[in-house]
């Protein structure tokens, strides 16, 4: 026996692992390029690196269950109570804990359509129900999402950036919106891209926290993590802020040993190196341009991103293109119909991205010829 409405969960397809598409295709892993998890284009910080080293003869102790140290590191750069802060085994595990937390049968979780598939997930998990509102041209309508909210609504699930498109919405937007939201609605404000937006110059972008220390909208959470911008995805840490008394009841939840010694270790040494974070943040937004470029001389639809990677649409179904990339040695992410999403690289990275979708746009279009004059491709 088991709960009936966990079969509405689709298994997560997470992005295709290097040493999975070595092994089906045959190739040597140090040639595959992959860009279809948003990991950090420089690797890890050499800090992180050192701290692991002097670490990891200690892999024999169970971590810090109250993550003290890790904790204090980050109240200390960005200036949030110890007591408002739990750190998860990723973003995704403090988006579960959330879900626990607030939702049972009977309730609704509003989000989305076209945005992190796990919010929909973690809701379904908890027997609620979840209502994805229709994105606007890729980005949350949030004045739909305002106006789906009922007597079930317990939660609203938002991405800014949103994951998959890139899309932001604007402080303005964001101001208006939570105006019209109940106090006894909690808001989550994931922000899991936070880094590559607050730093681009054309982003008008509501910072979570920023808002959150105001403490103007007290059903506010806000969640960020170490994957992307810090470069410790394979750690798997994650947090967020929240008031105390909410952080009492997640706690309840977490296991005690849920972030790994190493994990804690390595977050305080990213924590602590600024400059790696700004040189990623630096190759990301030149090297996006750069691909913007190139997509425009190769006539490519692409959604403007204030992230580590871009949605664009490529005119051939997604999974055919992903498989023909894959046989080449590069990874991307199919996402819906004909749109991929494609991680921003280094440069080495973009060229051969590039080159390799050239020869299998070629390739595809050879193939598929008959399927375009009759209309089948969208």
């Amino acid at each position: 026996m088991y709960k009936k409405f966990i079969k509405k969960v689709d298994k997560y397809e997470a992005g295709k692992p290097i040493e999975d598409v070595a092994r089906e295709y045959g190739l040597e892993p140090d040639s595959i390029l992959k860009l279809a998890s948003n990991e950090n284009p420089l690797g890890t910080s050499p800090k992180v690196v050192e701290a692991l080293k002097n670490a990891v003869e200690e892999v024999f102790l169970y971590p810090d269950a109250a993550c003290y140290e890790l904790k204090h590191k980050i109240s200390e750069k960005y200036g949030i109570p110890v007591e408002e802060l739990v750190i998860g085994n990723g973003s995704d595990h403090i988006i579960r804990m959330i879900a626990i937390a607030t939702l049972g049968p009977g309730d609704t979780a509003v989000t989305s359509q076209a945005t992190f598939v796990r919010y929909k997930h973690a809701t379904l998990l908890t027997g609620a129900e979840i209502l994805e509102v229709p994105h606007k041209n890729w980005h949350y309508d949030l004045e739909a999402v305002a106006n789906a909210i009922d007597e079930t609504t317990r939660l609203i699930w938002l991405a800014c950036p949103n994951n998959p498109t890139g899309t932001i919405f604007s402080s303005n937007e964001f101001e208006k919106f939570m105006s019209k939201v109940p106090s006894h609605v909690w808001v989550v404000l994931d922000q899991a891209y936070y880094e590559f937006a607050i730093n681009d110059p054309e982003a008008d972008f509501p910072d979570g926290m920023a808002y959150y220390k105001s403490r103007g909208y007290p059903n506010l959470i806000v969640m960020r993590t170490m994957a992307k911008a810090y470069g410790i995805a394979g750690l798997r840490v994650g947090w967020m802020a929240a008031p105390a008394w909410f952080v009492d009841i997640v706690e309840r939840i977490r296991g005690p040993f849920d972030v790994s010694r190493l994990a804690q270790v390595a977050a305080v040494a990213a924590l602590e190196d600024d400059e790696f974070v700004e040189k990623t943040v630096e190759l990301v937004l030149n090297e996006k341009k750069w691909l913007y470029r190139k997509l425009d001389e190769l006539g490519i639809h692409y959604i403007k991103s204030y992230t580590n990677f871009i949605f664009m649409r490529t005119g051939f179904d997604g999974r055919k293109l992903f498989e023909a990339m894959q046989r080449r040695g590069v990874i991307v992410r199919p996402i819906f119909a004909d749109w991929v999403r494609v991680t921003v690289g280094r440069r080495e990275d973009n060229e051969r991205f590039v080159k390799v979708f050239e020869e299998v746009r070629k390739e595809l279009e050879k193939e598929n010829k008959t399927l375009h004059s009759e209309g089948a491709w969208v």
